[in-house]
């Protein structure tokens, strides 16, 4: 299965030239398709997948939690010297 061309073009930054990169990518590819069709492969993607989400999940989760201590606060209320006027 081929898959279409997009428009973005990688850029290559190390001294390596771009025909030695292509010629490795040419040799690799086959093998790295068959290994992630495979069952082993299949497994260890979900099991990648999995870990992912669940580094996600960490990483929202203490935004879920309420602050500790802040029921603890004492209230200030603010009084005004002069009432406050809107400009405009």
């Amino acid at each position: 299965m081929r898959q279409a061309k997009t428009n973005t073009t990688a850029i290559n930054v190390s001294t390596i030239p771009d025909t030695a990169l292509e010629a490795l990518a040419r040799c690799l590819l086959p093998a790295m398709r068959s290994y992630f069709e495979s069952e082993e492969g299949q497994r260890e993607f979900a099991e990648w997948k999995l870990g992912q989400e669940l580094q996600q999940e960490k990483q929202v989760e203490p935004l879920r939690q309420p602050l500790s201590g802040i029921e603890n606060l004492p209230s200030r209320e603010v009084e005004l010297e002069q009432p406050l006027r809107l400009v405009g």
